[in-house]
């Protein structure tokens, strides 16, 4: 676990040359590309987990590939076959969003990675809640109905940190008026509750008091995931080859994975360069294949699922877009590639 924690703190450095990227992220291919060559897919698609306006896309990846996980794997004292026969969700990815808080510190939270919640899985609370308990849905109708307690866009992550911070920063002084406005966004403390938390808890047991609902505690609606659960991780390095990419050395890990039925954790910048730390966003690949045009020449597409929803996956094709410009903005993210596996 440590060399892991290592390898985390490595993906956070700053990078060392700024890229501006050409293509935007998502793009199909030229339409005269219609001859098929090669195609692999998982044999089970995980369900199509939806964000809303929400930017927690590193949760619903890891979300989407846990559900994957626990019902391909079979798991013995697991038993989610109805779940998984009707494709709906396991783990809550509102627990996700919780988890990875303890390393919003360090900037990976609201920018797509998904390292973070894999890493604080199995050190701080081994168990995963069930998201029937604790459904995503609850935390966007905190969003719809609070928005004047927001600012701009924020998250209610992002919310409740401010919040925090500024009465950290008030030394204690406004406890009252730190319950009240934090009081809008759970039922699970009462005003007494939260005052004593604005001075005693640290901002991740803060966070999980706040959006995690009571019920949700009890060994009926949680999973011990971390005696089986275990993650593999492709380092930003491993992609290049005398300072070029190599693209071949990318679709073979990905292939390698698809033949195994595993799904691919891909992070990807999506801003306009690797100056925009903040936009990077965080998505499965569920398939890859070869498409050519009558000059024999190629192109590699990734079948995406993205918790961007269904007007995306609609809208490119069924998440089929050119692999291409996906590896080029990965790449420079130090962990750009990770996927689920069995622990031992």
């Amino acid at each position: 676990m440590i060399q892991f924690i290592i390898i985390l703190l490595l993906s956070l450095s700053a990078l060392a040359v700024e890229v501006t990227f050409q293509a935007p992220p998502y793009n199909l291919p030229d339409r005269n590309f219609q001859n098929q060559k090669e195609s692999m897919v998982l044999s089970e698609m995980p369900p199509l987990r939806k964000q809303g306006n929400a930017g927690h896309c590193f949760a619903f990846s890891t979300a989407s590939a846990i559900d994957h996980f626990l019902c391909s794997k079979k798991i013995s004292y697991f038993d989610f076959a109805d779940l998984c026969v009707k494709k709906l969700p396991i783990v809550s990815s509102l627990h996700l969003t919780s988890l990875s808080a303890g390393n919003s510190d360090q900037a990976i939270v609201e920018g797509g990675f998904s390292n973070g919640i894999l890493l604080t899985i199995g050190q701080a609370d081994p168990y995963l809640i069930l998201e029937t308990c604790a459904p995503y849905e609850n935390y966007l109708e905190y969003l719809a109905r609070y928005s004047d307690k927001k600012q701009g866009n924020e998250s209610l992550f992002q919310t409740v940190k401010r919040i925090y911070n500024g009465q950290l920063e008030r030394r204690y002084s406004c406890g009252e008026e730190f319950a009240r406005t934090l009081s809008h966004f759970t039922s699970n403390l009462d005003f007494d509750q939260i005052i004593a938390f604005s001075k005693d808890a640290t901002f991740e047991q803060m966070l999980y008091a706040t959006i995690i609902p009571k019920k949700c505690h009890g060994s009926d609606k949680r999973v011990d995931v971390f005696k089986e659960l275990g993650f593999d991780i492709k380092q930003s390095s491993q992609f290049f080859q005398n300072f070029k990419i190599d693209y071949e050395y990318f679709y073979k890990t990905v292939k390698e994975q698809i033949a195994g039925d595993t799904p691919l954790i891909i992070n990807f910048f999506v801003g306009a360069s690797t100056s925009n730390k903040d936009q990077v966003h965080s998505a499965l690949i569920t398939g890859i294949k070869k498409v050519c045009n009558d000059k024999q020449q190629c192109q590699t597409l990734f079948k995406i699922q993205n918790s961007y929803g269904d007007w995306w996956q609609s809208q490119y094709s069924d998440g089929w877009v050119l692999a291409d410009p996906l590896i080029e903005r990965s790449v420079y993210i130090n962990l750009p590639l990770l996927w689920i596996k069995k622990r031992y």
